[in-house]
């Protein structure tokens, strides 16, 4: 098993994760933020998949394109 965690914030579950010792290869996070902190102090691969916008033109099918395809790329299937 390996896991992504997608995080926004100050990264308390992200932590409880990490202390949970559960395999986590990536952290993708929309801003930089504490959760991002946590996960370089546990050696946890960062990628930052920065929101263009927090408002109503927030284009989230894009986005959520780009969050998968950084998954993808650092979490290959094994076909």
């Amino acid at each position: 098993m390996r896991v992504g965690v997608l995080a926004s914030g100050s990264g308390t579950i992200l932590q409880a994760l990490i202390d949970a010792h559960l395999p986590i290869v990536v952290v993708v996070a929309d801003r930089p933020c504490p959760a991002v902190e946590r996960a370089e102090r546990a050696d946890v691969p960062v990628v930052l998949a920065e929101r263009a916008s927090f408002g109503a033109d927030f284009d989230r099918l894009e986005y959520t394109h780009r969050v998968v395809d950084a998954l993808r790329k650092l979490l290959p299937t094994s076909r």
